[in-house]
């Protein structure tokens, strides 16, 4: 390993770690894969001011936590937040209506889309009680049969006024496996056969502002069958009930129909953990507030899922993220872990970001790592071009022997 190390110091030395990333549009679509040199060496490029560099230790650790809450509905429709790239010839999701809603981004609007970057808007107010604002590809949202299910989305009515009424409807009817198709009675609670239109309906004098719809619809049981059921969902446009204001136009975001989670755990936990040596190490680290999972990419109760597989260069089969993510944990802290704090000067041409990596460089004869050390934590004043950087310097030995696993609680 003492070659290995000699190697990197060497190539340090020359002022370059190159890594290759992938480039992509604000829309999702790839563009390019570009080389960007991210080492930023120290005294030479980022130059600690103040006499405030400091080094410190952190203890081994023996295990690594992270608890994922699971979600108490599971989001079954695609696209919920319109952000995902849509074919040219086909909706994805929800459909748009030329009289209706259609999907833009808020860049050049004045309101805020409440996730991502888009929504979906109309600039029509119901003429009559049918207008499409729109509806849920068929086929798209399929639901378990016997299970209750939510309907939500977010929406904003924006309008000259600073009072006024409006009603929004919502048409939910489903396809059994055969084919018969059925609509929800939502004033009864119940499921009739036939087309029918016993709609939601919501009023709101919330204007100017978004505001949350909500509907909560009962199970579909049909003896004998518990195939699942294709459910659709329609959304009317708003219709005015004031003659207060003049409508300019209306929005909707986070538009989703989540199936209740019938499960009792509320966390899933993953751990890995070495196990018991010559040493005596009590130290954990527990990475609280997960919204991602690649564990998770096949559970029902999770929406944050991550899809795919992954591998380091040295691996020889393909991981979930959270397994190399937590191995690389364990590797770093399996002595104790070199901290960096301090306050630097940027002397480079661009700035520093997260994920650049600092060289922490004096000379031979004073002091010089033998790794790249990663970027915990920046302040950065663009005034006096300061940083506040607090570094750690990574293990770069094989594999620390350990324990992963994973249970729900």
């Amino acid at each position: 390993m003492a070659i290995l190390k000699n190697y990197q110091k060497n190539f340090l030395l020359k002022g370059s770690e190159q890594i290759n990333f992938k480039v992509y549009d604000s829309d999702g679509n790839y563009k390019v894969n570009e080389d960007k040199n991210i080492l930023a060496s120290t005294p030479r490029q980022v130059h600690p001011l103040y006499n405030s560099l400091v080094k410190s230790y952190e203890k081994p650790i023996k295990r690594v936590e992270l608890p994922i809450k699971l979600n108490k509905i599971n989001v079954k429709n695609a696209n919920a937040n319109f952000i995902a790239v849509k074919d040219s010839t086909t909706d994805f999701g929800w459909k748009e209506f030329s009289n209706g809603g259609l999907i833009i981004s808020d860049l050049d609007q004045d309101v805020k889309a409440i996730s991502g970057n888009k929504y979906m808007r109309s600039l029509n107010v119901a003429s009559v009680s049918d207008t499409t604002f729109t509806e849920i590809v068929a086929n798209s949202c399929l639901i378990k049969s016997k299970s209750p299910f939510t309907i939500s989305y977010n929406s904003h009515i924006k309008t000259s006024g600073t009072e006024a009424e409006y009603v929004w409807t919502v048409i939910v009817q489903a396809y059994t496996s055969g084919g018969t198709l059925y609509s929800y009675k939502a004033d009864e609670n119940v499921w009739v056969q036939g087309v029918s239109f016993f709609a939601f309906n919501k009023k709101t004098k919330s204007i100017n502002k978004w505001d949350k719809n909500k509907f909560e619809v009962a199970p579909l049981v049909i003896d004998g069958d518990d195939d699942d059921i294709d459910v659709r969902v329609k959304i009317l446009l708003p219709s005015q009930t004031s003659d207060n204001g003049t409508f300019n136009s209306a929005y909707i975001d986070n538009a989703f129909v989540g199936e209740t989670n019938e499960t009792d755990s509320s966390e899933y936990i993953i751990e890995r953990k070495i196990s018991d040596g010559e040493k005596t190490i009590t130290g954990e680290i527990i990475l609280d507030d997960q919204i991602l999972s690649n564990d998770l990419k096949d559970a029902d109760y999770f929406n944050g899922k991550i899809e795919g597989s992954f591998r380091r260069p040295r691996d020889t089969a393909d991981k979930k993220l959270e397994q190399i993510i937590t191995q690389e944990i364990i590797n770093d802290f399996r002595e104790y872990l070199p901290r960096y704090e301090g306050t630097f000067f940027n002397y480079g041409f661009e700035h520093l970001s997260m994920h650049n990596k600092i060289y922490l460089d004096f000379g031979s004869d004073t002091f010089q790592e033998t790794v790249s050390s990663y970027i915990d934590s920046m302040t950065h004043r663009l005034k006096s071009n300061e940083y506040d950087l607090k570094l750690h310097t990574p293990n770069q030995n094989n594999d620390l022997e350990s324990i992963y696993q994973s249970k729900y609680k």
